[in-house]
């Protein structure tokens, strides 16, 4: 039986223990870092994506794209803006590296080539 992300809530709304709520706590945490991992994992260069919640706040809703492979918990990405960053986040290359927890994959790129592929066919015509 599949529990709804609403009956999951409802359940921790429920809780009358702290001890058992610190347990909800620590398994969302366990979840968060493994589904980071598995983004990490998945991430090829070329991948567009979006910076979540992190600080400094002005990075957040940054897009970019994936400029080396994730190392560890941390991937390497190319802003669309770099300059509205401020200089001193970025390396030298106008990269910056933020934790993989904080990012959402927008777009692959294999997708992003073939719909670039397509748009030149199309236009040949």
């Amino acid at each position: 039986m599949s529990t709804t992300i609403d009956q999951t809530l409802n359940a921790i709304l429920d809780i009358e223990n702290g001890g058992d709520l610190d347990r909800v706590v620590r398994t969302a945490g366990v979840r968060r870092e493994q589904l980071a991992a598995e983004l990490a994992a998945s991430l090829r260069i070329g991948d567009r994506v979006r910076i979540g919640r992190i600080k400094p706040r002005y990075i957040e809703g940054q897009t970019g794209v994936v400029a080396a492979p994730a190392t560890g918990q941390r991937v390497q990405i190319r802003l669309d803006h770099p300059e509205a960053v401020n200089p001193r986040y970025l390396q030298e290359d106008g990269t910056v590296h933020v934790p993989t927890s904080v990012i959402e994959l927008v777009a692959r790129a294999a997708e992003q080539s073939t719909a670039e592929d397509g748009a030149g066919e199309e236009s040949g015509r």
